[in-house]
């Protein structure tokens, strides 16, 4: 059987492989090649294309910038819709609260110094305690005493009594901070209202490392032209229509979160640890901000400046300005619009 068997195999036709044709094979390969070739290219003119694309949108980002003055910081924090009031509230004070760390650890680089400015101006014939001689009552409420100036005064400039203003060297520290760097900010900071209001942009602009340092170069300002600013307060306040009036005892159980913040702040300070009724008519105040108009608005600046310069160094001066900028952007909206009516009626 074995030897039929391999007979009939050995009988059986041989099968042959297909043949491969040399030109199909090569063909494929070429077509291959050509195709990659013809992606590299759209790929490289793709590539060329977003590149030319993003140097004409970079040319137009930097030309809007440069005119509407516009430098935007590293570490700005940038707006953040929150539903949520309480959280964005949170948002604000901790931020603060990480500002007033970062000061803390970071010694202050002023040349000049509080008292050396309360020394500066006395020498002067001008006393930042005459200007505090009015006291808080126990109701919350501040009476102002007698005119703090000769009648004369009352009409003059407050450069005309205490001397010129000298901005150029804030402005020059203002400049080295990057987010501030250029901006037209910086040339409509140091005058009457404006002073306010472009605070409160610049602080909003910068991020909180840099928000530190501009608070340090405006409260230096704040220092160094104490008699200006106080006496473009009293000045405001001596209208008939601008006299305080007493407030009834703050309920500290429905603070809001940056106002009680702002309030322990503030009574942490030692400098004030005997201003805690003004501290807490301060905090009234905002509170009930749509309630309010011009003549609570001078009020309220007129016991703000006071406060600030009974802080007595620039540490505490900086702690003051972080917590009360965090309460003052928990209630934006009025502020902005009480602003802008107290600048009208008095302008």
């Amino acid at each position: 059987m074995d030897l039929a068997y391999s007979n009939a195999n050995s009988n059986a036709p041989t099968r042959r492989r297909k043949g491969v044709k040399t030109a199909s094979v090569a063909k494929r390969y070429e077509q291959m090649r050509n195709a990659q070739r013809a992606l590299q290219i759209r790929k490289s003119a793709h590539l060329a294309n977003l590149e030319s694309e993003s140097e004409r949108l970079k040319k137009e980002n930097d030309a809007l910038k440069e005119k509407l003055g516009i430098s935007f910081p590293r570490n700005t924090q940038r707006d953040v819709e929150c539903s949520n009031p309480a959280c964005a509230t949170l948002m604000q004070t901790l931020e603060n609260r990480i500002a007033q760390i970062t000061f803390t650890l970071t010694p202050p680089s002023f040349a000049h110094d509080a008292y050396q400015s309360q020394i500066l101006a006395k020498q002067e014939g001008y006393s930042s305690d005459m200007m505090f001689d009015s006291a808080c009552h126990p109701n919350g409420g501040v009476t102002f005493g007698e005119s703090l100036h000769a009648p004369h005064q009352e009409e003059q400039s407050s450069e005309q009594i205490y001397g010129p203003i000298d901005i150029e060297p804030f402005k020059a520290d203002a400049n080295k901070i990057e987010p501030l760097a250029g901006a037209k900010i910086l040339d409509r900071m140091f005058s009457l209202f404006e002073i306010i209001r472009e605070h409160n942009r610049m602080l909003q602009r910068c991020g909180v490392l840099d928000r530190v340092e501009v608070i340090r170069i405006y409260s230096e300002f704040h220092l160094k032209y104490e008699a200006h600013v106080m006496h473009w307060c009293h000045i405001c306040i001596q209208h008939e229509k601008y006299i305080p009036k007493p407030r009834s005892d703050l309920d500290t159980q429905i603070l809001p979160l940056s106002i009680k913040f702002f309030r322990d702040t503030l009574r942490e300070i030692p400098g004030l640890a005997n201003s805690f009724p003004c501290i807490d008519d301060m905090c009234d105040f905002w509170m009930r901000t749509e309630e309010y108009n011009t003549q609570e608005f001078f009020r309220t600046a007129y016991m703000l400046r006071k406060l600030l310069y009974q802080c007595g160094n620039l540490e505490d001066m900086v702690k003051f300005w972080l917590a009360f900028f965090s309460m003052r952007q928990s209630k934006l909206h009025d502020m902005d619009e009480i602003l802008a009516s107290a600048e009208s009626d008095i302008i």
